[in-house]
C-alpha cells in the first residue's frame, strides 16, 4: 500500500468527523432553550409588573376596595367590593361617580319620604294593600315594598270622627307633586274598584287592583334629572269602603272634598279647605 494512497483515507476520515461534528452541534443549538439565533428563539415572557400590577401594589385594602372612610386593613366584603371597583371603577375616582352616588344618597332620602307619606294615607284611610316604589342609581335599580294592613276599626269611626275624618281625607304627601300622583292613582283604583263590586258579591272574591305612576324631580344642586316609579296596590274591599265614607262626607259638606284635596298644593291647605266644608256643613244643620 502506498504511502500516498494511506494519506488519502486519513484525510478523508478527518473530513467526516468534521462534518459529523458540525451536525451534531447545530442540533444542538437548535434544541438549547438559550439559543441566541433568530429562528430558534421561543416567545419571551416577561417577569417584570404589568402598568396595572404596579399601581395596585402599593394599594391597602381600604384604597383597592373603593372605600371612603375606615381602617385601611382588611374589612368584611372587601373582595367584593374590590371587583366592583374593578369592573365599573370606584365612585370616588371620578367627580361624576361622586355625582351618581350623592343623587343615589337623595333619591334613597326622597323614597323614605314618600313611602312613609303613602303609609299615612293608607292607613288614614283603612286600606289593605301595599306599597312599592323603586329608582335607578347608576347601574343598579333599588325597590322599597310595604305591607300595610287595615285596621280593626276605621280612623273616621273614633270619638273624635268630626275632627278626625277633615285630616284622613286630606292625609296626602307633604310635595304637591308627590300628594297628586298618589290622589290620582287611588281615584283611578276606586272607580276600577266599582267594577269589580258585582263580582265580589257574585263569587265572593276580594282582587287586589294595582295602579301605577312616575314622580319626576330634578336635583337643585347637581343637574341630575330622575324619578320614582310608584305602585300602589288596595283591595276592592277597603277601597269601596273608603269611597262610601267620602260620599256620605260629600253629602253632609256639600262640597266635592276628594278634587278639593287633590288641587290643593300642600296638605296644610288641603286640611283648611276641608275643615270649611265641614264648617260650612254644620252650620247649615244647625
Amino acid at each position: 500500500v502506498s504511502v500516498h494512497f494511506i494519506s488519502m483515507l486519513l484525510a478523508g476520515g478527518v473530513v467526516v468527523s468534521a462534518a459529523a461534528a458540525g451536525v451534531y452541534a447545530s442540533r444542538a443549538r437548535q434544541q438549547t432553550p438559550t439559543a441566541t439565533t433568530d429562528d430558534d428563539e421561543g416567545e419571551i415572557i416577561s417577569v417584570e409588573d404589568t402598568e396595572e400590577e404596579e399601581e395596585n401594589k402599593g394599594k391597602t385594602w381600604r384604597e383597592s376596595a373603593g372605600r371612603a372612610a375606615g381602617r385601611d386593613g382588611y374589612v368584611f366584603g372587601d373582595l367584593t367590593r374590590g371587583v366592583v371597583c374593578r369592573l365599573y371603577g370606584s365612585a370616588a375616582e371620578t367627580e361624576e361617580n361622586k355625582a351618581i352616588e350623592a343623587a343615589g344618597d337623595e333619591q334613597y332620602t326622597q323614597v323614605q319620604k314618600l313611602v312613609s307619606e303613602a303609609v299615612k294615607v293608607y292607613r288614614a284611610r283603612g286600606y289593605n294593600g301595599s306599597i312599592n316604589m323603586s329608582h335607578s342609581v347608576a347601574y343598579f335599580t333599588e325597590t322599597c315594598s310595604v305591607k300595610v294592613d287595615a285596621p280593626e276599626q276605621m280612623p273616621w269611626l273614633d270619638a273624635d270622627a268630626s275632627s278626625s275624618a277633615a285630616q284622613k281625607l286630606a292625609a296626602m304627601a307633604e310635595d304637591g307633586k308627590a300628594g297628586r300622583i298618589f290622589a290620582t292613582l287611588l281615584a283611578r283604583l276606586e272607580r276600577r274598584a266599582t267594577g269589580w263590586a258585582k263580582m265580589n258579591a257574585v263569587e265572593g272574591l276580594d282582587p287586589s287592583l294595582t295602579s301605577s305612576g312616575q314622580i319626576g324631580f330634578r336635583m337643585p344642586v347637581i343637574n341630575i334629572g330622575w324619578g320614582i316609579s310608584v305602585s300602589l296596590t288596595v283591595t276592592t274591599s277597603s277601597l269601596l269602603r273608603w269611597s262610601a265614607h267620602v260620599q256620605k262626607l260629600e253629602q253632609e259638606a256639600g262640597v266635592d272634598l276628594v278634587a278639593a284635596a287633590v288641587s290643593s298644593a300642600s296638605v296644610d291647605k288641603a286640611l283648611e279647605i276641608v275643615r270649611a266644608a265641614e264648617e260650612a256643613g254644620a252650620a247649615e244643620v244647625d
